[in-house]
């Protein structure tokens, strides 16, 4: 096994860990959010008993797991929803982080400017990827919907632009930004008149919804220079089923198809991207 191999390793299981680590967090946004509560203050308690839970109690994954889906203080069973989360959280970081591999090298040479807007960058498009976690589970519960959300993701495409400016031309990072806005209303645009024409109300609560997904299409996309094949996934794997699913029964899981299409949209693009350079490199050899 050579260094660069346990590098990574490493990347992969650091950004796992981490993910678990901000899902156990999301289940905390995602209860506390629709009752208006803060998010930042208070303890977290057994919802049966009332108990305030200790350090141990709240280890991701491993509590639930080691205290057999119990509290630990009157036994009254742990909803499995709370490990799925976190599960799920990880898997979507392990993923983004198999998929783009190429990025630990250059967060080795943190000293470096690109090495500091790397790993800025991709921290905070872990953040926006667990902010979308987090919408889905909310539209889940209690099918609505947060500005707040579309927002962040803007306000997360603007840093990441700023943090650009140190590698790149302010004006190609700037054409992002803008095309990303664009093709973000019209994506969301385009679900609307589906739902019209497939006889459905499309609210402001949809929008906010749609906004963020949209959003990381077009911004990531457009960084990745996948622009026309985000362009089709958002269509496929949102603007669709958003549209189908409106008004259903199944209108709920229409934020997780969402959130799993941008799983999809990763894995696939890098797939899509590693048989180009093969067949780049074939050519090459012929």
């Amino acid at each position: 096994m050579n260094i660069f191999m346990i590098f990574n390793i490493f990347f992969v299981v650091v950004s796992t860990l981490f993910g678990i680590v901000i899902g156990s967090f999301l289940n905390v946004v995602i209860y506390r959010i629709p009752e208006g509560r803060t998010i930042v203050k208070g303890h977290s308690m057994c919802m049966s008993c009332g108990h305030e839970l200790g350090a141990l109690d709240l280890v991701p994954v491993f509590s639930w797991l080691f205290l057999g889906g119990k509290c630990r203080y009157c036994k009254a069973p742990v909803s499995s929803r709370y490990i799925k989360i976190e599960s799920f959280t990880g898997l979507v970081f392990l993923l983004y982080a198999v998929t783009h591999l190429k990025y630990q090298l250059d967060i080795l040479d943190l000293y470096k400017i690109p090495g500091l807007v790397v790993f800025c960058y991709y921290c905070i498009t872990l953040l926006v990827l667990a902010s979308l976690v987090s919408a889905m589970m909310i539209y889940y519960d209690k099918q609505r919907s947060y500005y707040g959300y579309s927002v962040f993701t803007g306000c997360a495409a603007v840093v990441l632009s700023a943090l650009t400016l140190a590698v790149e031309k302010p004006s190609s990072v700037a054409a992002y930004l803008l095309i990303a806005v664009s093709v973000s209303l019209i994506g969301c645009g385009i679900t609307a008149l589906f739902s019209r024409i497939l006889r459905k109300k499309y609210t402001a609560a949809d929008f906010w919804l749609d906004i963020p997904f949209a959003f990381f299409y077009a911004y990531y996309g457009r960084l990745s220079s996948n622009y026309d094949y985000a362009i089709i996934a958002m269509i496929l794997l949102l603007i669709l089923p958003r549209s189908i699913l409106k008004g259903t029964k199944f209108d709920k899981y229409s934020a997780i198809v969402s959130m799993c299409g941008i799983v999809l949209f990763n894995v696939i693009g890098f797939i899509l991207n590693r048989l180009s350079d093969n067949l780049f490199c074939s050519a090459l050899v012929f």
